[in-house]
């Protein structure tokens, strides 16, 4: 996904559930670095928060949820729109193997 579908994406979202974004985090890939070290980062910092991360689906956006509430989280192409107000946020990347990773939490 693209910068440009992501962000069609993301506005679709907070048009929909009319949610606010309350913080942003970036995790920074390593330059040059073929592998999945921000979404790593990125998950193991939900999970000591108390959050569970949904499944990844190629490039779509990641749902967050908060692990007391949701044990299991779908990838994005299998959540519902009805379901979207349960998330408590988003994972971003244009590629989620070797690119940043931009967490987006919602109020």
């Amino acid at each position: 996904m693209d910068k440009t579908q992501a962000i069609r994406v993301l506005d679709v979202f907070m048009t929909v559930t009319k949610r606010e974004i309350l913080s942003r985090k970036v995790f920074k890939a390593p330059k040059n670095d073929d592998s999945f070290t921000a979404i790593t980062e990125a998950t193991e910092f939900l999970k000591k928060n108390g959050y569970n991360v949904g499944s990844m689906q190629r490039d779509n956006p990641i749902a967050i949820a908060p692990a007391n509430k949701y044990e299991y989280i779908a990838k994005w192409g299998n959540i519902d729109p009805s379901e979207w107000k349960n998330i408590a946020g988003l994972l971003l990347s244009d590629n989620f193997r070797g690119a940043d990773v931009e967490l987006l939490m919602f109020d």
